[in-house]
């Protein structure tokens, strides 16, 4: 419990290292948190892997696990905080019968992942908060909130 004891958010940014910089200053300017202030989780495909438990089990299996263990580590974490972006390689690698990568993909699977951690992660209590990040040129990223 060293060092987390006012953490309440974890955070769950894609592991994109174009992103990297983004998703802090974004954290830390838009929503408040510093690092410190949250339990980051940098996984590939984070949606992805929460939205196909059928298809994706192993990747399904661990996110689910590492949510599950950061809660009973950290009893007080209250919400999750979703980041993803545009062009992602995961999307576009992802190796399913029939999957075809479509540009904009990644921001219509965000839209569909609360309700699925309604009914798969229910148990956790988090509250959840999505946000989809776009690369406008080389030094601008925008950042769009996803209705929930």
């Amino acid at each position: 419990d060293i060092g987390v004891t006012g953490v309440q958010t974890c955070a769950l940014p894609i592991c994109s290292s174009r992103f990297q910089p983004a998703f802090k200053e974004f954290l830390a300017d838009k929503l408040g948190l510093e690092e410190g202030d949250y339990v980051p989780m940098v996984i590939a495909g984070g949606a992805g892997a929460l939205l196909r438990p059928m298809n994706l089990p192993k990747e399904f299996k661990f996110l689910a696990e590492r949510l599950d263990l950061h809660k009973k580590d950290i009893p007080h974490l209250r919400r999750l905080v979703i980041l993803s972006h545009d062009d992602c390689a995961y999307y576009r690698f992802m190796k399913l019968p029939g999957w075809v990568y479509k540009k904009g993909v990644e921001h219509e699977e965000l839209k569909k992942l609360p309700h699925a951690l309604v009914q798969l992660l229910h148990n956790l209590g988090l509250e959840v908060e999505a946000y989809h990040a776009k690369m406008i040129d080389d030094n601008t990223v925008e950042f769009e909130k996803v209705a929930l």
